[in-house]
């Protein structure tokens, strides 16, 4: 049987693929003539791009904060934090802060819908790329939050299993570094080819 802490160290790496996902999906969509260019340049590559890191997006989403039955998730390992740590505040003060998601979630729902709903209809990828336009704010949100309340539960545990912190700046800093990295040679390579 799975301890609290195993429960949350597997959670813990939901939240850093989360938050991976948007710095990368960030970097992207970063207002940028270069990668606009690129981007309607190779629409069928932006629009693949663009929904996996999307997918990957709603599915962490989803594991964060489905929560009911057993699933490993932010309100079920708040849930056994009340009943094993007895601090009510504390308790009460987390789950608020995930309720306080439910706006936000419903609206990752709505973007879930928009870009993967009706996809038989034949449309091309550059009228796609037009009609889709990311909601970084929204993926910001839900993977700042996930990281704060997992940061406030981890606060609570014995913390030896967190040594080499994926979610640090300095980790986070490097990714998008080596988005920027990748990108620039798929523009370079765009412009050999060309």
């Amino acid at each position: 049987m799975k301890t609290y802490e195993d429960r949350l160290a597997e959670l813990k790496d939901v939240v850093i693929q989360t938050i991976w996902t948007y710095t990368v999906f960030s970097e992207y969509w970063k207002k940028s003539e270069n990668l606009a260019e690129a981007r309607m340049a190779h629409p069928e590559f932006s629009l693949v791009l663009h929904n996996s890191l999307l997918f990957n997006f709603f599915i962490s989403t989803r594991i964060l904060f489905k929560g009911g039955g057993n699933d490993e998730s932010l309100p079920n390992l708040i849930a056994h934090f009340e009943r094993t740590h007895h601090k009510p505040a504390l308790s009460e003060q987390l789950r608020a802060k995930n309720k306080s998601l439910e706006d936000t979630l419903e609206k990752l729902r709505d973007l879930r819908d928009d870009v993967f709903a009706h996809r038989f209809q034949d449309k091309k990828a550059e009228e796609e790329m037009k009609a889709i336009k990311p909601r970084l704010d929204t993926m910001k949100e839900v993977a700042n939050l996930a990281k704060e309340i997992l940061n406030e539960l981890l606060d609570k545990t014995d913390r030896e299993f967190l040594d080499g912190q994926q979610l640090s700046k300095s980790t986070l800093d490097r990714l998008a570094a080596d988005t920027q990295m990748v990108l620039q040679a798929f523009l370079t390579a765009g412009t050999v080819g060309a």
